[in-house]
């Protein structure tokens, strides 16, 4: 392999995150080099240049074809050559071709999915993971773009759309992905979500809400992380615990905001813990109020505000309500009102 080769090898699988520390310390010695090797290296993660790449690819395709067609078709009358011989060449031009193509076609897949990955990554991650992907419900059937599409498929996600404009999606046991991977997904406005995962699991999500929840689902315990409106219903006899942590999202991205927003963020969370019940919950990063509210089962309070506390067991009909740093366990009446939007 020439040098040429190793570099490209080295850039494919960079974008593919693939490279060890050594072979990242040799890639950043190449860019390094001189002005024209950085340019090249940039070049190659552009997305806009990979599609003029393709367009002229598709076109040499095209242009190629005519030519060995052509020749094809005069070369008995320069050289003798069996039938056999000629349509051999022809085949193995085309095969090139389409294995040029196909290569560029895998190399942007890989940036498309790299670059989406880190643009949505969180600058301060509210828990030790890795999130996989970020997917919009709210306009997946609308919009057919390629980055969309291949996110879906990335999270295996098996989505529709009802007529009531509720979204349905199917939540497989992807438990070939990573034991830290998460997925997370988020509602707008006028858009709702219900969750079906292989456990029987349901938790619906209201307009603006985001759930992030592990692609690993073979763990004893599953940890999922609600923000906005959310209703859980866990089967009875579930062979999981679940840890549910809600608290508001963080409403800023300002690096001079960002540590308040991530410390209001969690002076108004609540970890709960279930093993089979249906519960409503209530977080907006408007509301000084962060609510969990009981309707059947089991749901037990093991931290507030980011500090562990003396475990409460909630029982059906009781609501805890944290607000200002404060617990309170209360009775509301016509708990049925807190989530009307869940039977529109």
């Amino acid at each position: 392999m020439n040098n040429a080769e190793r570099i490209g090898n080295l850039m494919f699988r960079y974008m593919r995150k693939e490279l060890s520390r050594k072979e990242m310390a040799e890639l950043d010695t190449w860019r390094k080099h001189s002005p024209k090797n950085e340019a090249a290296f940039q070049d190659t993660l552009d997305p806009e240049k990979m599609w003029e790449d393709l367009k002229a690819l598709d076109e040499s395709r095209d242009k190629r074809q005519k030519i060995m067609l052509e020749k094809a078709l005069t070369s008995p009358l320069k050289r003798k050559s069996s039938p056999r011989s000629r349509i051999r060449c022809i085949g193995f031009g085309i095969l090139k071709i389409a294995a040029t193509i196909l290569v560029v076609f895998v190399t942007f897949i890989g940036v498309s999915i790299y670059r989406f990955k880190n643009a949505h990554s969180h600058p301060s991650p509210d828990s030790e993971d890795h999130l996989a992907a970020m997917i919009d419900f709210s306009d997946l059937i609308d919009n057919t773009s390629f980055n969309r599409g291949i996110l879906a498929g990335f999270a295996r996600i098996d989505v529709r759309e009802e007529a009531n404009g509720w979204f349905i999606a199917r939540v497989p046991d992807t438990s070939r992905q990573a034991k830290n991977v998460y997925f997370r997904l988020f509602t707008t406005e006028g858009n709702r979500l219900l969750l079906n995962f292989s456990d029987s699991t349901q938790i619906w999500l209201n307009s603006n809400a985001t759930i992030k929840y592990p692609a690993w689902q073979l763990s004893d315990s599953i940890r999922i992380y609600l923000s906005g409106e959310a209703y859980v219903h866990i089967p009875q006899g579930t062979k999981h615990v679940y840890e549910v942590k809600i608290s508001p999202p963080v409403d800023s991205t300002e690096p001079s905001a960002f540590r308040e927003a991530i410390a209001d963020k969690t002076s108004r969370s609540i970890y709960l813990f279930s093993t089979g019940g249906d519960f409503y919950l209530k977080a907006y990063f408007n509301n000084t109020a962060t609510m969990a509210t009981l309707i059947s089962g089991s749901l037990r309070i093991d931290s507030v505000a980011g500090k562990s506390v003396t475990p409460v067991n909630l029982e059906p009909g009781q609501q805890a309500k944290l607000d200002s740093g404060k617990l309170e366990v209360l009775k509301p009446e016509r708990i049925n009102d807190l989530f009307l939007w869940k039977r529109r």
